[in-house]
């Protein structure tokens, strides 16, 4: 039979050991909370990143641009489906994960609440698409050798050095004017036709009728759009006659005079109504960081020839085939892009031809041997100048239009022609009519693109950024479930709250009033930036 001894406890020893249970418990339980809020902080970063990293597939495939929609079906920024992909994934991080291979096992990380909150967060099209911008930047910053930066640089330094649209299109006009009614010019410049012609008349020791009406000074302007090649030959063939053959040409449309093909041109439109440039964007609250304007303009010229399509480089597929002429010139069809784009690209080369012409000796004595010969007309020098101005230009306008010939077929050309580099005589500007007719190529030159890109360079940067946007939107809503695509719903920053709610374990094995704290909070903040975040 076994013995039992009695055994005795003191009330003291007793408080005391609850005592020591009581901070082991305590101490056990704080342990726990610290690990919870380590694992819990290590939960807000994984899962928000988690999250951005559902970016949206076509706008990265397309256009190289990480960004996350975040929308309803109302159009409108909507983080509710954010969240609950936040709270679910947090739940399987950390409750649903049974230990040691027991699913009735004590999970001590266990959460039994989760609440989130998006309290900031970024558009790609906030501050009218500076984020849009500092995207590019970013991305650019990583992939641009700066040799790149340099040359591109200097090749926009160059370009901007040549650029006179605007008094190119004055002087066309002007000299066009002074060789199709000079009566009208004189009066718009105040000139007297009435003096120049008695000067003339003296000079010469003759007399010389003084036109003082209308059929006058018509048949003057009439005699000057007739004037010869030489001074020898009158023009009996209008393909011979430099002014005839450029004044046709410019009637007709700039696309039957530099395209083999015109009728192979895209026909594709968009419609504008609903796009960026004409609705109300939405916006996000984080404050957009500017950079240097000069790396801005680098990285934005870089990225569209690379990403956006182009005559030379068209995206079958696409809203628009031709996305840079858009970007450029912002009209809702390739074929309007495209025109307008070529044109300044013929009032650039024209202006370039003029200075050419003006260094050449060689080609000022042609220009002045035909221009002199107007003097037996005319007797009147302020009309031989003007005459002289519209030869120059005439004859630039043609090599402009062998120029573009070129350019359009994938060639490329100098900024400033060297004389040898020069292709148009005055003697055949009839073969203007020749479609295969185009301008010597340099290797050396420029192409197309890099006249886009000097002319997206040169335009507003907030135009620019606009229409980029509006041709990427309408682009990927193409595809099928992107419908509703708007890039006001894409997040490329985001702050989000969490509040954590974890059941204490430890506490309540001692009943020291210690039993009332059944629940701990914790509170972090998480923050994801693809500007920032993302190494490529």
């Amino acid at each position: 039979m076994k013995k039992t001894q009695k055994a005795s406890i003191t009330v003291f020893a007793t408080l005391s050991f609850m005592l020591v249970l009581a901070v082991s418990f305590s101490l056990l339980e704080a342990a726990r909370i610290t690990e919870i809020q380590k694992v819990t902080r290590m939960n807000s970063d994984a899962v928000l990143e988690g999250v951005f990293a559902e970016y949206n597939t076509p706008l990265y495939q397309k256009y190289g641009l990480l960004g996350y929609w975040a929308d309803n079906e109302k159009g409108n920024v909507s983080f509710d489906s954010t969240i609950s992909k936040i709270q679910n994934y947090t739940y399987q991080n950390l409750k649903n994960q049974p230990y040691l291979y027991n699913k009735n096992a004590l999970n001590l990380l266990r959460v039994s609440n989760c609440d989130i909150k998006v309290e900031k967060y970024m558009l790609m099209t906030d501050d009218n698409g500076r984020a849009f911008t500092q995207s590019i930047v970013e991305k650019e910053k990583r992939t641009i050798p700066q040799r790149l930066v340099n040359e591109l640089k200097e090749r926009l330094r160059n370009i901007d050095a040549n650029k006179s649209g605007d008094k190119m299109d004055k002087d066309l006009d002007d000299a066009q004017e002074a060789i199709d009614n000079p009566k009208e010019y004189a009066k718009k410049h105040n000139i007297s036709l009435e003096d120049n012609y008695k000067k003339e008349a003296s000079k010469n020791n003759s007399t010389i009728d003084v036109p003082n009406d209308n059929n006058t000074v018509n048949k003057v302007s009439d005699e000057v759009s007739k004037f010869p090649v030489n001074q020898s030959e009158a023009v009996s063939n209008e393909k011979t006659n430099p002014l005839k053959v450029i004044n046709n040409l410019r009637k007709k449309g700039i696309l039957e005079l530099v395209l083999e093909k015109p009728g192979e041109v895209s026909n594709n439109e968009i419609d504008l109504k609903n796009s960026l440039s004409k609705r109300r964007i939405l916006s996000g609250n984080i404050k957009v960081t500017s950079e240097s304007m000069l790396i801005d303009k680098v990285a934005l010229t870089h990225y569209f020839s690379e990403y956006f399509s182009s005559y030379t480089k068209p995206r079958r597929e696409g809203a628009l085939q031709y996305e840079q002429e858009y970007i450029l010139s912002g009209k809702k069809d390739d074929c309007s892009n495209l025109k307008s784009t070529i044109n300044k690209i013929l009032v650039m080369r024209t202006a370039s031809n003029m200075a050419a012409i003006y260094k050449d000796p060689s080609k000022m004595s042609q220009i002045e041997a035909l221009a002199n010969s107007l003097g037996v007309v005319t007797a009147n020098p302020v009309i031989m100048k003007c005459a002289k101005i519209g030869l120059i230009t005439a004859w630039a306008y043609g090599e402009s239009i062998l120029d573009l010939r070129t350019l359009m077929s994938g060639g490329k050309i100098s900024i400033i022609k060297s004389q040898n580099e020069w292709t148009l005589g005055l003697s055949n500007i009839g073969s203007l009519t020749d479609l295969k007719f185009k301008a010597k190529e340099n290797k050396k030159g420029i192409k197309y693109e890099d006249f886009l890109s000097a002319f997206l360079a040169l335009k507003n940067q907030k135009e620019t950024t606009i229409n980029a946007m509006d041709i990427i939107e309408h682009t990927i809503a193409q595809q099928k479930g992107y419908e509703k695509f708007r890039l006001d719903n894409v997040i490329i920053e985001a702050e989000v709250d969490y509040r954590y709610r974890i059941n204490t374990v430890f506490l309540g094995f001692v009943n020291l009033n210690t039993s009332k704290i059944s629940s701990v909070e914790i509170n972090n903040k998480s923050r994801y930036s693809y500007l920032k975040n993302c190494k490529e």
